[in-house]
């Protein structure tokens, strides 16, 4: 049975990387889900310098994309739009990767929304020690404020095929997305709770 993880993958850190090596363990076929993004403090990486980490780690991973952001299932910036265009998101699971897919994942509402409104099978694992948010902070202190202990723990905490990228590509990347239009305010900020957004559907 072919096993998937979904996600930004910015960067892809230890704890996802013991999630897919689980995955691969139990399953005859592993898929990647790499969801698209644009490039913003919370996702400097394009998807080809993602996949291309991916695939170091994992060469023998069928890697595919997903969407332009509106993928995440993260419940506030992202789930109006998701809910908008997830019969489209699970065709395209089913024909990237396979009718009978299992996905694995460690987000609770991610796991809902997986089994119940997509219908896919899914296993709800631990989420590890990591978490990608603090990893991302790390990068910015690292790289935009030169902190060297914020590099020391993010040494600990991601591959040595992220390190790699991130050395190369981030401290130009963040000077890029400074530099670009940013938008006033979210649509979302007024929103207290996720429930909110599920009215009307």
């Amino acid at each position: 049975m072919p096993g998937a993880v979904i996600g930004r993958f910015q960067p892809l850190h230890n704890s996802q990387v013991e999630l897919i090596e689980d995955v691969q363990e139990d399953s005859n076929k592993l898929c990647i889900g790499v969801i698209g993004t644009e490039l913003c403090y919370k996702n400097p990486l394009t998807y080809d310098e993602r996949k291309e980490i991916l695939g170091k780690v994992f060469p023998e991973a069928e890697i595919a994309r997903f969407g332009n952001g509106h993928m995440k299932l993260d419940f506030l910036e992202r789930h109006h739009q998701f809910l908008m265009n997830f019969p489209a998101y699970r065709e395209d699971i089913r024909e990237k990767f396979s009718e009978d897919v299992t996905i694995y994942t460690g987000d609770k509402p991610e796991a809902f929304v997986y089994k119940y409104l997509m219908g896919f099978d899914v296993e709800h694992v631990g989420r590890g020690e990591i978490d990608g948010g603090e990893v991302r902070d790390l990068c910015e202190r690292a790289f935009v404020e030169g902190d060297e202990s914020a590099y020391g723990r993010l040494e600990e905490r991601i591959p040595e095929q992220s390190l790699e990228t991130v050395e190369e590509v981030l401290p130009e990347r963040y000077e890029e997305i400074d530099s670009m239009d940013k938008p006033d305010s979210s649509p979302f900020n007024n929103i207290s709770s996720p429930l909110e957004i599920l009215e009307g559907y």
